[in-house]
């Protein structure tokens, strides 16, 4: 029994820290996504008000564009990652409830027979 409370115990501090990363994970995404817009928006005017300066420059606005995209998508894959841990340590804590609850019910079937024998 301590066993499975010990282990309960340290997914769930598990999964507390992820909820609270990923709580702060999602924030710092709004505030990304908002910037990442701002940024478009931005390269968008340049490239209407000063068409070709990007190029004479050096950059390829389409590949500055991608890169922008890009960081937003490994944010939301990395958000998508912690979600799946999250649901992993919730899985192993059902796992780790069954096996005491069928423990619990083999030691009641044991029980039970000797009970009767007597």
């Amino acid at each position: 029994m301590a066993t499975r409370d010990a282990r309960l115990l340290e997914l769930e501090r598990r999964e507390d820290v992820l909820a609270r990363r990923d709580t702060a994970r999602k924030e710092h995404m709004e505030d990304f996504q908002a910037l990442t817009y701002q940024n478009l928006a931005f390269i968008e005017e340049c490239d209407h008000a000063m068409p070709g300066l990007l190029q004479r420059t050096g950059v390829d606005s389409d590949e500055l564009r991608y890169g922008v995209m890009r960081s937003v998508e490994q944010m939301a894959d990395e958000l998508e990652a912690g979600r799946r841990e999250r649901m992993r340590i919730r899985d192993e804590e059902d796992r780790v409830e069954e096996g005491f609850r069928a423990a619990m019910r083999r030691a009641e079937d044991v029980d039970g027979g000797r009970s009767r024998r007597h």
